[in-house]
């Protein structure tokens, strides 16, 4: 089992805000290079809303399989997140490349994006796409992304990953 803590920090316009949040996480080996994962995510807390509306986190229910080649350095997570508070759920496909034994970059996108897009065609191609940066040490993770929420702004997220 995993657990992430998430500092994340989100622009809309002039509006800011920020929340703490965890994540629980499970991984799974199905057969070499072949992965399963079960995570419950963004559990925590808004302590800075864009406005006095006081609203929560959007808590979900994550399903992947992660698959990476031998001796490659790419690797690919298909994923199925279901919202806890609402009936919205997507899918996110990840593209990930590793540097070198202790730095990651990997790029997401999305099927529910349409509802972000915005301007002309590269703003739409970028709106839902999330891009990052992972380093890791001693089986610990620490992670930064920013992520394209079309007209809405950018969201920008630390996060840190302990192996219990």
């Amino acid at each position: 089992a995993m657990i992430n803590i998430n500092y994340l920090k989100s622009t809309i316009d002039t509006y800011q805000s920020e929340a703490i949040a965890f994540d629980l996480l499970t991984l799974f080996k199905v057969k070499r290079g072949h992965y399963f994962n079960i995570a419950l995510k963004n559990y925590g807390k808004i302590i800075k809303s864009y406005s006095k509306t006081d609203i929560s986190l959007p808590k979900t229910i994550n399903l992947s399989y992660n698959f990476k080649k031998q001796r490659s350095p790419f690797f690919l997570i298909a994923s199925y997140k279901k919202r806890i508070d609402t009936k919205e759920n997507f899918t996110e496909i990840t593209l990930g490349l590793k540097l070198n034994n202790k730095l990651t970059l990997y790029l997401s996108d999305r099927s529910n994006k349409s509802d972000l897009f915005f301007g002309d065609y590269i703003d739409k191609i970028i709106s839902g796409t999330n891009i990052g940066l992972s380093y890791v040490k001693n089986e610990n993770v620490l992670s930064i992304a920013l992520q394209n929420l079309g007209a809405a702004g950018y969201v920008t997220s630390l996060s840190f990953t302990k192996t219990l």
